[in-house]
């Protein structure tokens, strides 16, 4: 009975009965609130889609490829306009410095793949001709101020600096498209051990620190 119970805990947290609250409480504002609830509350003209797996294959060349999933929070889909407008729900202690949060746990990165995933999809559903738009963030607070739920929209040049990289304040942060080639390199060479970097440059490293 023990051992069972352990396995079944696999993938589970236990949390106490404030963070229950706060989680219901942040569930709140995001249906109620005039910032957000019209995300929530359904709209005939729309096609709603939520939590929704896609898998697709990756091309980096006309000889590699490589399988990949993301699952989206939503899907807001507008059969007439023929736009499709993804978006992810996220939780924050301080949801109007949203722009660090972004940078800091690598948005960029899931705003350019989860694009790129969507994309896919409409092409494979008969939704060639539909214009995927960048995501939009809706960030519920959970501080003890309870600040309004925001929607943070991101662009067309956000999306090309996750998906290429881009260089913030001195600092270079890969994109997409070298992440998956180094994954695809790995995969090919058997390789987990260290980055394809280290590896070329025998593990000699150069420390690169950016003093302003």
């Amino acid at each position: 009975e023990y051992f069972d119970i352990k396995m079944d805990s696999i993938g589970k947290t236990v949390v106490d009965i404030s963070l229950v609250d706060k989680a219901k409480l942040v569930a709140q504002k995001l249906k109620k609130d005039e910032f957000t609830k019209n995300i929530f509350s359904g709209n005939d003209d729309m096609e709603y889609i939520t939590h929704y797996p896609i898998e697709f294959t990756y091309k980096l060349d006309d000889t590699r490829s490589i399988a990949c999933k993301a699952e989206v929070d939503m899907m807001l889909i507008d059969h007439e306009s023929r736009v499709i407008q993804p978006m992810d729900l996220k939780t924050t202690y301080d949801n109007e410095s949203f722009d660090y949060t972004y940078i800091k746990n690598a948005y960029y990165l899931q705003n350019a793949f989860y694009v790129k995933a969507v994309r896919e999809w409409a092409n494979e559903n008969d939704m060639k001709n539909y214009k995927v738009l960048p995501m939009k963030f809706v960030v519920g607070d959970t501080s003890s101020n309870n600040r309004r739920p925001l929607v943070y929209t991101t662009s067309d040049k956000d999306i090309e600096a996750g998906m290429n990289g881009f260089t913030l304040r001195g600092v270079y942060y890969r994109g997409i498209s070298t992440l998956i080639d180094d994954i695809a390199w790995a995969e090919q060479n058997n390789e987990w051990s260290c980055s394809r970097e280290a590896l070329n440059k025998k593990g000699q490293m150069t420390l690169n620190i950016n003093y302003e």
